[in-house]
C-alpha cells in the first residue's frame, strides 16, 4: 500500500501544481494624454473624391501605464490606412480602414501589437478606434484622437485648390489602449 503511495505522489504533485499555477495576466492598459501624428496622404486629398492611402507615424507623450500611473510608457504607432476623400463638400476621409504596428516601451523593454480598426480625418481632426489583433495587448481596445491645428487646415484648404493636401502634423489629444 505504502508503494502505491509513493508511486502516486509525483503524479498528485504535479497535478496540483498545475492547477493552482495562475494564468499569466493580459498586461494593463496604456493611456496617452499628448503627443505628434505626422501623416502623409497619397494622391493627396483634392476637389475630386479619390482612394487615398494614410502612411502616419504618432508618438504619445505623458504615456502611462493603467493600473500604475507612476509607472512612464513611450507609445509608438506606424499606421497604414485607406479611403476615400475629397476637399469639397466636406474635406477629409470619413471611412479610412486602418493597420498599424504599435510599439508600447515599458521599463525600457519594447514590445509590439498589432491594431486593426477604422478611422477619419476630418476637419475636426484624426480619429482611430479598434482592436489590438496580436500582441501582448491582444483584444485590448485602442482609441486615438489628434487635432490638426486651424493652420495646417488653412493651408490644406489652399492645397486641395492647387492640386492636393499631401502633408500634415495633428497634435495628439488622447490615446487610450485597454
Amino acid at each position: 500500500m505504502i508503494t502505491r503511495l509513493a508511486a502516486a505522489a509525483p503524479a498528485a504533485a504535479l497535478l496540483l501544481a498545475t492547477a493552482t499555477a495562475p494564468a499569466s495576466a493580459a498586461p494593463a492598459g496604456v493611456h496617452c494624454s499628448g503627443g505628434t501624428l505626422h501623416g502623409t496622404l497619397t494622391p493627396g486629398i483634392s476637389h475630386a473624391p479619390t482612394n487615398q492611402t494614410l502612411l502616419a507615424e504618432a508618438t504619445g507623450a505623458n504615456c502611462h501605464m493603467v493600473d500604475l500611473p507612476a509607472t512612464p510608457a513611450l507609445v509608438r504607432f506606424t499606421i497604414n490606412a485607406s479611403g476615400n476623400g475629397e476637399c469639397v463638400p466636406d474635406f477629409g476621409i470619413t471611412n479610412l480602414q486602418a493597420t498599424a504596428a504599435i510599439t508600447i516601451t515599458v521599463h525600457s523593454l519594447p514590445t509590439t501589437n498589432h491594431f486593426s480598426g477604422a478611422g477619419s480625418m476630418t476637419a475636426s481632426g484624426v480619429v482611430f478606434q479598434g482592436f489590438v489583433t496580436d500582441g501582448p495587448h491582444a483584444d485590448q481596445q485602442v482609441n486615438m484622437s489628434a487635432r490638426i491645428p486651424d493652420a495646417a487646415l488653412l493651408d490644406g484648404g489652399i492645397a486641395c485648390l492647387l492640386g492636393g493636401f499631401k502633408d500634415f502634423t495633428a497634435a495628439i489629444g488622447d490615446i487610450a489602449i485597454g
